[in-house]
């Protein structure tokens, strides 16, 4: 096993000695763990969130983590940290420094515990059992993955008083000039940096916000319901979100614009489109004040 040598914090020592415990329960359990920093897991739990749990909070969290996203991107760009040698049990793409799991995780379930005023210790298990995950699986040093919790924390702190001063302001954005100033956002993002990476973010995010503030205002649908209710939506929305990303994908060219338009769609469809079958299919009540926010 070849690991690069420096301290234990830049060397494989730490990854040596998670990886004695070859047991195959453990790695399924290092690798259900990892999954939970997958770009699959983010398309399933943040459009079930929005759906689901409640959309006034959920809209927000993905604002914050398509940032972070990029913020991640931004910084392993920067770092040009190499990932260890000769140690990984996964195939894993692109620089170390920061570990893009551990610093997605800290701002995902960080989000959720403060939103729920609650189970913050089964949050906190969570983010360093995604941490340790990528140590075992050998795609990260230690550094990385501190980096990434610190990182992270940080920027869910400077996210939360953002958010927290603005509702104290009462700020409320209308709706055209707010749709035409995300996707000027996302334009000069992509502007920065070039890439699939940022391309998928900056249209995700910006259909997305995009949808769901046409939906405030003319769809107004009630993200509560029964399991089995929630359930026909679940199965129908990610139908939807997987047709979209694939069917598109299958038939557009590998261009920017079409790129930008598949993952777009996508997030229009999770923001509008999918709440607005639910209410016609009678899976999703209406608001009682439906255009409140329409200006």
């Amino acid at each position: 096993m070849s690991t690069d040598r420096g301290s234990w914090w830049r060397d494989g020592a730490v990854i040596e000695f998670l990886q004695q415990f070859d047991d195959p329960t453990f790695y399924l359990i290092m690798r259900l763990f990892s999954f939970l920093g997958d770009e699959p897991f983010y398309l399933f739990a943040l459009p079930v969130l929005f759906w689901c749990w409640d959309k006034r909070k959920a809209w927000p969290l993905a604002i914050v983590l398509g940032l972070e996203f990029y913020l991640n991107f931004v910084l392993k760009e920067a770092f040009h940290s190499p990932r260890p040698l000769g140690t990984a049990l996964v195939e894993a793409e692109g620089f170390g420094f920061p570990s893009g799991h551990a610093q997605n995780g800290v701002v995902l379930w960080g989000y959720l515990a403060w939103a729920t005023r609650s189970n913050f210790g089964l949050a906190g298990m969570v983010v360093f059992l995604v941490g340790l995950s990528r140590l075992y699986l050998g795609v990260h040093f230690p550094s990385d993955v501190v980096g990434g919790w610190a990182l992270g924390f940080l920027w869910l702190i400077i996210c939360l008083y953002v958010m927290n001063e603005l509702k104290r302001r009462q700020f409320a954005m209308p709706t055209v000039p707010g749709i035409a100033l995300v996707f000027l956002l996302s334009f000069w993002l992509m502007g920065i940096y070039l890439n699939e990476m940022s391309i998928k973010i900056g249209a995700a995010v910006s259909g997305f916000v995009a949808g769901v503030m046409v939906e405030r205002s003319y769809v107004g649908f009630d993200s509560g319901g029964a399991w089995l209710i929630q359930g026909k939506k679940v199965l129908l929305g990610i139908a939807g979100v997987l047709l979209i990303k694939e069917g598109l994908g299958f038939f557009f060219p590998d261009t920017v614009p079409l790129h930008y338009l598949r993952y777009g769609s996508v997030g229009l469809w999770i923001g509008l489109g999918a709440p607005w079958m639910f209410v016609r299919l009678k899976l999703g009540k209406v608001e009682s004040v439906v255009g409140k926010n329409r200006q």
